[in-house]
């Protein structure tokens, strides 16, 4: 059911009036079979991914405004000719080029607890369920493991990686397929202290969680100084300007929604934009819905950083339709996402959370915590 209107959200209607997909590849080898396109994947993966277009809504917002609905069908059925890995990370990763020129990231099912393949596609569905657009569009899929360990094996030898995929009886190993992004994807270094600028009264914190948890927990600890961390070498954070604030603020909200906490590693790898000053898009999302606790203590840190929001965001939180969102992912095949319960009790935890936290920014500041719409 929807998620009834607090009378908190209903006085916000009537106030109311922007990766994995950039990997550097290793050089390509053709599909280890004849023909060289492969059949049609076939099994409850791909019939779910193609199913999972149906009965959308006529509001449904696509990658970056535009309709994908076609590109995601496309990424589930059409067969592939090229593979090649990915490079550096604990993770392995492919991309694969298919028949009709496109392109995808394919992130198998590992061992490693890093890389939660189904993440990937179940992020996908809740950015599209909260209209925002910024998940590249992403399906279940399954490629054969020959193939896989061709790809991935040079003359050193086959990658040590390999040994944490898990084929099922048809030797075919299932992940998240994700949508090629063309075009340069360049970092968005927003600097030393830019967390200020969604404050209010630009009141700073004493220690930033925008960065990697190993650094926050050293500054907490006192084992290292706040200025001895990448963090705290970054320049001076310049202007972000009020779509700036907001496009960060949406990407906070969401990552503590989904419980993602690997998103401000270092260098700002995972904080990118479609070319200079494009878009803000959300790749690598393989670190998200962590079972147990429904809130680690840096996702809370960096949404308690946050006073400043974009309305339209925070009313598709609060209107979010949690049995439609869970309809669409159970039609995908992710399983470890429908049969656990533990990640829908958690998700609803941390959207309360966010909504408690809005609400009490709201209180505190009145119209002054709104930026961007």
């Amino acid at each position: 059911m929807r998620s009834r209107l607090s009378p908190w959200c209903l006085l916000l209607l009537a106030a109311c009036g922007d990766a994995p997909v950039s990997a550097v590849a290793e050089p390509a080898v053709a599909a280890p079979e004849a023909p060289v396109v492969e059949e049609l994947d076939a099994g409850p993966a791909d019939a779910g991914a193609r199913d999972a277009n149906v009965g959308e809504a006529d509001t449904y917002v696509g990658f970056l405004g535009r309709d994908d609905r076609g590109w995601r069908t496309r990424l589930a059925t059409v067969g592939w000719e090229r593979m090649e890995r990915g490079s550096g990370g604990r993770s392995l990763g492919f991309r694969v080029t298919l028949a009709d020129g496109s392109s995808g990231y394919f992130k198998p099912e590992q061992a490693f607890a890093g890389a939660r393949w189904y993440a990937e596609v179940a992020a996908y569905h809740v950015d599209r369920a909260l209209g925002l657009g910024k998940v590249p569009p992403s399906v279940v899929r399954s490629f054969p493991m020959r193939a896989l360990e061709h790809a991935a094996t040079d003359v050193e030898g086959p990658d040590p990686r390999l040994a944490g995929l898990h084929p099922d009886g048809d030797g075919r190993v299932r992940g998240a397929f994700i949508g090629w992004i063309d075009g340069r994807l360049t970092r968005w270094r927003l600097g030393r202290d830019f967390e200020s600028q969604l404050r209010q009264r630009g009141r700073p914190l004493v220690h930033s969680p925008f960065q990697p948890p190993r650094d926050w927990r050293a500054v907490l600890s006192g084992r290292v100084l706040p200025e001895e961390t990448d963090h705290g070498r970054e320049p001076e954070a310049s202007e972000l300007g009020d779509e700036g604030r907001a496009e960060v603020s949406d990407l906070v909200l969401f990552d503590t929604l989904i419980h993602n906490v690997d998103r401000w590693g270092g260098d700002y790898t995972n904080i990118r934009r479609v070319g200079r000053g494009g878009p803000l898009i959300y790749l690598d999302n393989a670190a998200a819905f962590w079972e147990g606790e429904p809130l680690l203590g840096l996702a809370g840190a960096r949404l308690r950083a946050v006073e400043r929001f974009r309305r339209s965001t925070v009313m598709a939180i609060e209107t979010l339709d949690l049995a439609a969102l869970r309809a669409r992912i159970a039609a995908d095949g992710l399983e470890p996402m429908v049969r656990d319960e533990r990640h829908w009790e958690g998700l609803e935890t941390r959207r309360r959370h966010i909504l408690r936290h809005v609400q009490h920014m709201h209180a505190r500041y009145g119209e002054s915590v709104w930026v961007g719409d």
